[in-house]
Formats: structure tokens, C-alpha cells, sequence
């Protein structure tokens, strides 16, 4: 009788963990702007290739597992994972760039 009173107190606690842990997809992988760029020193010309990349990263890297926050792993882990995800994923090279600049940039506004 005991563990059934728990029961709905643990699996309250639970709930309320996993709602807590939520994050947005702007969270995990932040929208580019204007800020965004001009901290990253990156100029407008190459703002369409980091959009591009965002929008692979929060379409395509989800087909195979939950997104990752990019602010999770330095530039140097991302350097190692986005090549072996790009090639798990068949992206084309042109993808894969546009993935790692979006990724850079991130880290680079966020000073990282």
C-alpha cells in the first residue's frame, strides 16, 4: 500500500522534470539575425549560407535523433561530429558547410 501512494508523487516529480527540460528549438538552436552576425563578424553576404544551415540543422539532423543545443560542444567537438553526422546523413558537401558555418557562428556571437 505504501509504494502505491509514491507512485503518483514519483511519477508527478518525473513529469514535471521532463516538462522542465523542454527547451524551444530557439533554445537549442538559435534563430540567425542581424545581432547574431554582427557579433560573429560576419558579414551579410554570408548570411544566407548560415541561414541554410540552421534550417538543415533543426530539419535534417532530426530525422535521426532528438537536436543537440549547439552550445553543448566547443567549436573544436563540433569540428569532429558534424563531418561523421554529415556522412550518416548524406549530406552534400555544400550542406555540410552551411551546417558548420550556422554551428560557428552560434558559438562565435555567444563567445564560444
Amino acid at each position: 500500500m505504501r509504494t502505491l501512494r509514491r507512485k503518483p508523487l514519483i511519477v508527478s516529480a518525473l513529469l514535471a522534470l521532463m516538462i522542465g527540460a523542454c527547451a524551444t528549438i530557439e533554445e537549442l538552436a538559435p534563430p540567425v539575425d542581424d545581432t547574431m552576425l554582427r557579433a560573429a563578424g560576419v558579414d551579410q553576404t554570408a548570411a544566407a549560407q548560415i541561414e541554410r544551415g540552421r534550417a538543415l540543422y533543426v530539419t535534417d539532423c532530426v530525422r535521426c535523433h532528438s537536436p543537440e543545443p549547439v552550445m553543448r560542444y566547443s567549436a573544436q567537438q563540433w569540428r569532429q561530429i558534424i563531418p561523421r553526422m554529415a556522412t550518416e546523413a548524406a549530406l552534400r558537401e555544400e550542406d555540410r558547410a552551411a551546417v558548420e558555418a550556422y554551428v560557428m557562428v552560434v558559438l562565435s556571437a555567444r563567445g564560444r
